[in-house]
């Protein structure tokens, strides 16, 4: 005769493994233990066909079920219509589930590709701006060198010129008031259009 598991009862009738542990704490449904505190319970197919039976409202005998005498070799069908239906129920609810996750699986792997692609796309157009400001930085430093070339050109002239003065040479030059316009007013060389 065929020995059933708790979990191997509760898929058979549909029913979650608590439901069939409470049937048999409460002696609805018999089953044998093994020994030891770790003991696994056993359920029959007779009593299996018999608990079956009962949760129909059945009271059915074994002896007693269809027109004669019961085959000894029969059990009662553990599989009925609408645990069929609900099992095909809970399926495609399932495929239905996994279909949406792949789905989202796959938008998300898009837009992590859109985001990546997005952000190489700010690298680069950060990147070209900071050279852009390092080539104006460069150009406006160059700028500044050459005005500066050309103040110290004309204080070097001022000062040749004072001291000229002072000694006396009686070669003749720029009054010093000149000089020091020149300073004053130095034209700065034109900037570059970038």
């Amino acid at each position: 005769m065929r020995v059933y598991t708790i979990t191997q009862v509760a898929d058979l009738v549909g029913v979650s493994a608590t439901t069939v542990r409470n049937a048999i704490q409460a002696g609805k449904l018999t089953a044998t233990k093994d020994p030891g505190p770790r003991g696994k319970y056993q359920v029959t197919q007779g009593a299996l066909d018999a608990w079956v039976d009962a949760r129909r409202g059945n009271s059915v005998h074994p002896e007693q079920s269809g027109k004669g005498k019961r085959n000894e070799g029969t059990s009662v069908d553990l599989t009925p219509w609408q645990y069929v239906e609900g099992v095909q129920d809970k399926l495609h609810g399932a495929i239905y589930r996994a279909g949406q996750a792949e789905a989202r699986a796959c938008f998300l792997d898009e837009e992590v590709s859109r985001l990546r692609e997005e952000r190489e796309r700010e690298r680069d157009r950060y990147e070209a701006r900071i050279r852009e400001l390092e080539n104006n930085l460069h150009q406006q430093q160059k700028d500044v060198m050459e005005r500066m070339e050309v103040r110290e050109k004309v204080m070097l002239e001022f000062i040749s010129s004072w001291r000229d003065a002072a000694a006396g040479t009686k070669k003749r030059r720029k009054p010093w008031w000149k000089n020091w316009a020149n300073i004053i007013f130095a034209k700065e060389p034109k900037k570059r259009s970038l």
